[in-house]
Protein backbone atom coordinates (compact mmCIF):
# COMPACT_ATOMS: atom_id res chain seq x y z
CA UNK A 1 0.00 0.00 0.00
CA UNK A 2 2.87 2.43 0.07
CA UNK A 3 3.77 2.22 -3.12
CA UNK A 4 0.40 2.51 -3.94
CA UNK A 5 0.34 5.97 -1.54
CA UNK A 6 3.59 7.18 -3.10
CA UNK A 7 2.18 6.67 -6.87
CA UNK A 8 -1.18 8.65 -5.71
CA UNK A 9 1.03 11.04 -4.22
CA UNK A 10 3.31 11.70 -7.07
CA UNK A 11 0.50 11.64 -9.62
CA UNK A 12 -1.72 14.75 -7.40
CA UNK A 13 1.61 16.34 -5.89
CA UNK A 14 1.09 19.91 -8.07
CA UNK A 15 -3.13 19.71 -7.41
CA UNK A 16 -3.02 19.41 -3.89
CA UNK A 17 -1.25 22.79 -2.41
CA UNK A 18 -3.42 24.85 -5.00
CA UNK A 19 -6.56 23.08 -3.93
CA UNK A 20 -5.99 23.43 -0.32
CA UNK A 21 -5.01 27.35 -0.70
CA UNK A 22 -8.40 27.62 -2.75
CA UNK A 23 -10.20 26.08 0.43
CA UNK A 24 -8.34 27.91 2.77
CA UNK A 25 -9.40 31.21 1.08
CA UNK A 26 -13.02 30.54 0.18
CA UNK A 27 -13.52 29.27 3.93
CA UNK A 28 -11.77 32.29 5.76
CA UNK A 29 -13.33 34.61 3.60
CA UNK A 30 -16.56 33.97 3.24
CA UNK A 31 -17.01 31.12 5.27
CA UNK A 32 -17.83 28.96 1.63
CA UNK A 33 -17.19 24.75 1.48
CA UNK A 34 -16.05 25.06 -2.26
CA UNK A 35 -16.50 21.29 -3.95
CA UNK A 36 -14.36 18.85 -3.07
CA UNK A 37 -11.99 17.33 -5.58
CA UNK A 38 -13.63 14.01 -7.20
CA UNK A 39 -12.72 11.57 -9.54
CA UNK A 40 -9.56 9.12 -9.98
CA UNK A 41 -7.05 9.44 -6.66
CA UNK A 42 -9.68 12.08 -5.26
CA UNK A 43 -12.05 9.34 -4.50
CA UNK A 44 -9.66 7.21 -2.95
CA UNK A 45 -9.30 6.99 1.04
CA UNK A 46 -6.31 8.02 2.49
CA UNK A 47 -5.29 9.44 5.78
CA UNK A 48 -4.23 13.28 5.13
CA UNK A 49 -2.90 16.02 7.93
CA UNK A 50 -3.15 19.91 6.84
CA UNK A 51 -0.75 22.30 8.94
CA UNK A 52 -0.06 25.74 8.85
CA UNK A 53 2.48 28.00 9.44
CA UNK A 54 2.53 31.55 10.65
CA UNK A 55 5.43 33.44 10.02
CA UNK A 56 7.10 29.99 10.56
CA UNK A 57 5.37 28.95 13.70
CA UNK A 58 2.15 26.72 14.28
CA UNK A 59 -0.90 28.15 13.35
CA UNK A 60 -3.10 24.79 13.00
CA UNK A 61 -2.64 21.53 12.51
CA UNK A 62 -5.55 18.90 12.12
CA UNK A 63 -5.39 15.44 9.71
CA UNK A 64 -7.67 12.38 9.76
CA UNK A 65 -5.11 9.49 10.29
CA UNK A 66 -7.57 6.94 9.86
CA UNK A 67 -9.29 8.12 6.38
CA UNK A 68 -12.94 9.55 6.84
CA UNK A 69 -13.58 10.43 3.66
CA UNK A 70 -12.39 10.84 0.14
CA UNK A 71 -9.33 12.52 0.01
CA UNK A 72 -10.73 15.53 -1.88
CA UNK A 73 -13.43 15.83 1.36
CA UNK A 74 -10.76 14.97 3.83
CA UNK A 75 -8.08 17.33 2.32
CA UNK A 76 -11.21 20.27 2.08
CA UNK A 77 -11.91 19.45 5.99
CA UNK A 78 -9.09 19.18 7.28
CA UNK A 79 -7.83 22.51 5.86
CA UNK A 80 -11.12 24.16 7.63
CA UNK A 81 -10.62 22.32 10.51
CA UNK A 82 -7.36 24.13 11.16
CA UNK A 83 -8.07 27.55 9.96
CA UNK A 84 -11.03 27.04 12.36
CA UNK A 85 -11.08 24.67 15.01
CA UNK A 86 -7.89 23.86 16.06
CA UNK A 87 -8.63 24.12 19.70
CA UNK A 88 -5.01 25.36 20.14
CA UNK A 89 -5.57 28.69 18.39
CA UNK A 90 -8.28 31.09 17.59
CA UNK A 91 -9.78 30.76 13.83
CA UNK A 92 -7.51 32.58 11.19
CA UNK A 93 -8.79 35.75 10.29
CA UNK A 94 -8.47 37.15 6.23
CA UNK A 95 -5.31 39.55 6.98
CA UNK A 96 -3.35 36.28 8.24
CA UNK A 97 -4.10 34.66 4.85
CA UNK A 98 -1.04 36.25 2.70
CA UNK A 99 1.49 35.03 5.88
CA UNK A 100 0.17 31.44 6.19
CA UNK A 101 2.07 28.56 4.80
CA UNK A 102 0.14 25.45 4.06
CA UNK A 103 1.95 22.22 4.45
CA UNK A 104 0.15 18.77 3.16
CA UNK A 105 1.16 15.26 4.70
CA UNK A 106 -0.80 12.26 3.03
CA UNK A 107 -0.45 9.02 5.02
CA UNK A 108 0.20 5.37 4.62
CA UNK A 109 -2.29 3.34 6.85
CA UNK A 110 -1.60 2.66 10.38
CA UNK A 111 0.17 -0.47 11.03
CA UNK A 112 0.02 -2.09 14.21
CA UNK A 113 3.57 -2.75 16.06
CA UNK A 114 4.94 -6.00 18.33
CA UNK A 115 8.06 -4.18 19.38
CA UNK A 116 9.37 -1.27 19.41
CA UNK A 117 12.39 -1.92 17.38
CA UNK A 118 10.21 -1.74 14.65
CA UNK A 119 9.98 2.16 14.73
CA UNK A 120 12.35 4.11 12.63
CA UNK A 121 13.02 8.01 13.93
CA UNK A 122 12.62 10.38 11.30
CA UNK A 123 10.55 7.58 8.44
CA UNK A 124 7.68 6.56 10.57
CA UNK A 125 5.23 8.83 12.48
CA UNK A 126 3.47 7.34 15.72
CA UNK A 127 0.42 6.87 17.15
CA UNK A 128 -0.01 5.68 21.12
CA UNK A 129 -3.17 4.09 22.20
CA UNK A 130 -4.65 3.02 25.12
CA UNK A 131 -8.67 2.90 25.92
CA UNK A 132 -9.77 6.46 25.09
CA UNK A 133 -6.30 8.14 24.81
CA UNK A 134 -4.58 8.21 22.10
CA UNK A 135 -1.87 10.84 20.07
CA UNK A 136 -0.68 10.98 17.22
CA UNK A 137 3.16 12.55 16.25
CA UNK A 138 4.06 13.33 12.12
CA UNK A 139 7.34 11.67 11.16
CA UNK A 140 9.15 15.29 11.03
CA UNK A 141 8.44 15.87 14.57
CA UNK A 142 11.09 13.50 16.37
CA UNK A 143 13.68 15.23 13.47
CA UNK A 144 12.80 18.93 14.09
CA UNK A 145 13.45 18.63 17.35
CA UNK A 146 16.41 16.13 16.99
CA UNK A 147 14.66 13.30 19.48
CA UNK A 148 15.83 9.88 19.84
CA UNK A 149 13.19 7.34 20.17
CA UNK A 150 12.72 7.12 24.15
CA UNK A 151 11.65 10.44 23.90
CA UNK A 152 9.52 10.55 19.99
CA UNK A 153 7.47 7.69 22.34
CA UNK A 154 7.16 10.11 25.55
CA UNK A 155 6.42 12.96 23.66
CA UNK A 156 3.38 10.98 21.89
CA UNK A 157 2.26 9.56 25.07
CA UNK A 158 2.01 12.92 26.41
CA UNK A 159 0.22 14.26 23.21
CA UNK A 160 -2.57 11.35 24.11
CA UNK A 161 -2.71 12.69 27.49
CA UNK A 162 -0.69 10.10 29.27
CA UNK A 163 2.24 9.92 31.71
CA UNK A 164 5.76 10.64 29.32
CA UNK A 165 6.63 6.73 30.54
CA UNK A 166 3.24 5.20 29.42
CA UNK A 167 5.08 3.64 27.21
CA UNK A 168 6.32 0.72 29.20
CA UNK A 169 3.03 -0.07 29.80
CA UNK A 170 2.38 -3.81 28.00
CA UNK A 171 -1.44 -2.46 27.69
CA UNK A 172 -0.34 0.28 25.16
CA UNK A 173 -1.06 -0.11 21.66
CA UNK A 174 1.41 1.26 18.96
CA UNK A 175 0.78 2.06 15.04
CA UNK A 176 3.61 3.36 12.52
CA UNK A 177 3.31 5.14 9.77
CA UNK A 178 4.74 7.03 7.02
CA UNK A 179 4.08 10.50 4.98
CA UNK A 180 4.03 12.04 1.72
CA UNK A 181 4.41 15.86 2.34
CA UNK A 182 4.55 19.10 0.52
CA UNK A 183 4.54 22.53 1.41
CA UNK A 184 4.27 26.28 -0.05
CA UNK A 185 7.23 27.91 -0.33
CA UNK A 186 7.74 30.12 2.54
CA UNK A 187 9.29 32.90 0.61
CA UNK A 188 6.34 33.35 -1.43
Amino acid sequence: MTQDIAEMFTSIRDELLPYARTVLEAWVREHTRIEAKKGGIWDAYIGVFLMSLLHGMLRGCIGYPIPQYPLGVGLREAVIASAEHDPRFPPVEPEELKDIVIEISLLTPLKKIQSLDEIEVGRHGLVVEKGPYRGLLLPKVPVEYGWDKETFLQHTCLKAGLPGDAWKDPALQFYIFETYTVKEDEDA
